[in-house]
């Protein structure tokens, strides 16, 4: 399976904080092309990370759970929609991965 490194604070509509408790993340990418995914901001409006990499969000929250649990923390308590569904990171903050 494919893997993505954040390198850098992605966009978004979560606090500064919590987007950066990302940043070193390795994160399985979802083998899906980016428009079958869809993507709005986690509170709605437009996604600041269109055409990027799909991680499945109960994957990813549990990995960034290990990371930081106060970041994951606040996922579970803002936006636990993600858990059913794929959080998206914009390509200009990743790098795949072997």
């Amino acid at each position: 399976m494919a893997q993505f490194r954040i390198n850098d604070v992605p966009p978004g509509q979560a606090p500064e904080w919590v987007r950066k408790a990302w940043v070193d993340l390795v994160l399985p990418m979802r083998d899906v092309p980016p428009a079958s995914v869809r993507q709005a901001g986690i509170f709605g409006g437009k996604s600041e990370n269109l055409g990027g990499f799909a991680v499945s969000g109960q994957i990813a929250l549990s990995l960034l759970k290990e990371h930081n649990s106060a970041a994951a923390e606040w996922w579970s308590t803002y936006a636990p929609h993600v858990l059913f569904g794929d959080l998206v990171f914009i390509r200009d903050v990743c790098e795949i991965v072997d």
